[in-house]
């Protein structure tokens, strides 16, 4: 994190290290060099499909359109 960046910015260098964080970076501090790299959230879906008692679709499973 170059000086000149963080001036852009309008920040100092923890307030740039906490927006990283909330924006979902990985923040590592190695011999007096910070290094980011993003980390998104993963979602996991449900795969457990709740059978609705009044969906209109499930009619068109009865219908014999054969």
């Amino acid at each position: 994190m170059m000086p000149e960046m963080l001036n852009l910015l309008g920040c100092n260098k923890d307030n740039f290290k906490q927006l990283l964080k909330i924006m979902n970076y990985k923040i590592v501090e190695k011999d007096s060099e910070v290094f980011f790299k993003y980390a998104p959230i993963k979602r996991i879906k449900n795969e457990n499909k709740k059978d609705i008692k009044e969906n209109p679709f499930k009619i068109l499973k009865n219908l014999n359109l054969n």
